[in-house]
Formats: C-alpha cells, sequence, structure tokens
C-alpha cells in the first residue's frame, strides 16, 4: 500500500463503517455517490443492521459482538469510521483498537470530542476528527446538501489529508480546528443551533403572554429571525444589531424588563437582562 500521506491512493481507500447510524449511513450514501468500496457495517442490534444492509452493504452488516468480529469486520478495510454516539467512542475504539492496522485511518463524526479520544482508547493507526455542522435526521435528504454545510477537521496529519481529500470530492474545504479547542468550537455550534431553538421558544412565550396564539406568534417571530440571519450574513454583529439597544433607548428596555417581570417567570426576565447586556456591549 501506498504512503498514508500519499494522496494519488486515496480513492482506492475502503471503508468500514462502525455504528451506521443517521451519520454513518449518511457517509455511506456519500460513499456510493463517489465511488469508494464500503466493505463493511457494524451495528448493535440485529434490527439496526437489517436497515443499513437495505442501504449500503448487502451480506455485509454485521450486529454480532463486536470484539468477536472486529479483526473480521476491519481487515479488508483502510478507512474505519466510527460513528456512534458520543458517549460510546472510547468504548467502542478499545472494542476495535487490537484489530487496527498501522496503514488504516480512523475517524469519528463526533462535534464534542477530539481526536484523541481514539488514541486513548488504544488506536495506533492515524487518527481524525471530521463533523458536518448540520443535524441529520435523514440519512437520504443529508446527502443531498453535505456540500452546503460547515464542515470541521482535525487530528493527525495523514488522517486529516485523507478527510480533507474527501471533503473536496464534493467541494467542500473543512477547518481544521485545534484538537484542544473541540470542546469550545462544540459549544459555539450548540449555542447557534440548539440555544437558538431555545430562545426562539421564549420569544414565542413572550408573543403568547402578549395575547398570540402559539401558531401567531411563530409566524410574526420567524421571519424576523430570518432577517437577522440574513443582516449577519453580510454584517458584523455590532452593524446587524438593531431596536432599543442599538438606539440607546433605556426607557423601552426597562419597561420590557418590568413587563417580564409581572410575568412571575425569573426564566424570561434573565434572559431577556442577559442578552440585552450582550448588546449593549457589541455598540
Amino acid at each position: 500500500m501506498a504512503e498514508a500521506t500519499d494522496i494519488s491512493e486515496f480513492s482506492r481507500r475502503r471503508w468500514a463503517i462502525i455504528g451506521a447510524g443517521r451519520v454513518g449511513k449518511t457517509l455511506g450514501l456519500l460513499a456510493r455517490r463517489l465511488g469508494i468500496d464500503v466493505v463493511a457495517t457494524w451495528n448493535r442490534t440485529e434490527e439496526a443492521a437489517r436497515g443499513v444492509e437495505e442501504l449500503l452493504a448487502p451480506g455485509q452488516a454485521r450486529h454480532e459482538p463486536l470484539g468477536t468480529v472486529a479483526h473480521e469486520l476491519l481487515e479488508p478495510a483502510d478507512v474505519v469510521w466510527v460513528t456512534v454516539i458520543d458517549s460510546v467512542i472510547g468504548e467502542t475504539a478499545r472494542e476495535i483498537a487490537a484489530a487496527i492496522h498501522p496503514e488504516q485511518f480512523v475517524l469519528h463524526t463526533s462535534g464534542s470530542l477530539g481526536s484523541g479520544v481514539l488514541t486513548e482508547a488504544g488506536v495506533s493507526s492515524p487518527v481524525a476528527s471530521l463533523h458536518p455542522l448540520q443535524a441529520i435526521t435523514d440519512s437520504q435528504r443529508a446527502v443531498d446538501v453535505l456540500a452546503d454545510v460547515a464542515w470541521s477537521v482535525e487530528g493527525d496529519a495523514p488522517a486529516v489529508a485523507y478527510a480533507k481529500w474527501l471533503m473536496g470530492q464534493i467541494d467542500v474545504e473543512p477547518v481544521e480546528i485545534d484538537s484542544s479547542k473541540k470542546t469550545l468550537y462544540h459549544a459555539s455550534a450548540v449555542t447557534t443551533a440548539n440555544l437558538l431553538v431555545a430562545l426562539m421558544d421564549a420569544a414565542f412565550q413572550m408573543g403568547e403572554a402578549a395575547g398570540m396564539s402559539r401558531e401567531e406568534a411563530r409566524a410574526m417571530m420567524l421571519p424576523l429571525a430570518r432577517s437577522c440571519v440574513e443582516n449577519l450574513e453580510r454584517q458584523t454583529t455590532a452593524q446587524a444589531l438593531s431596536g432599543p439597544v442599538a438606539r440607546g433607548d433605556q426607557e423601552t428596555i426597562d419597561r420590557h424588563v418590568a413587563a417580564l417581570d409581572a410575568l412571575g417567570d425569573e426564566e424570561l426576565v434573565r434572559i431577556y437582562q442577559v442578552l440585552t447586556g450582550r448588546a449593549k456591549r457589541l455598540k
């Protein structure tokens, strides 16, 4: 086999996917589109394995205890994807570590864990993490938009080079991040996505308190939220700021706080005050 950093041989590398759930299936479908061979998949249950077999690898989807079949599964693979949930990545890596050979690349797709979790579990070949900033709920749909989302990568140079090559096949240039700061990167992503949903829920609740139905609040506030995101695409955060903070209208801010306080929901008051304080520091 060519040296691990020889990009010319990357297209010939065959995959094994360990824990082929939503993300693993999406990667498998991507492999099919790119002409990459998926030589084996593994899931913990027979039902999950059957679902993967229908999509990816007829006759090659396995579900036996991983430790008993790891060598057989991974021997023909050149790239091993560990796409189990974050809490068992280390455990899964320990189960396959003895079956990994030095020429293989081992990658996981967690946003919150660095590639070091694989090395710490005993994997001695080059490792990396490749993470899509996308909530994947449907693999068939997700594979169609992989080129439209941001990706991050970190890890050992040979495995990172492979990940970058793979992304290059769909015209994506992943952002290489500092492995030691992976948790902060993930906190940023969670704040952008998950906590934005929580913030919008608070806004809808305020709308309901003002006499709107939930659907009316959604219909009014979601276009406003979209316009703010569109502004952020072409402006700095300070430039995109509008409303009473941008105008220096403390009287209106005080009325808002008083109205929220009258609802008896301390959490809504804290949300408003904390974010208003942050907004003031943008000016």
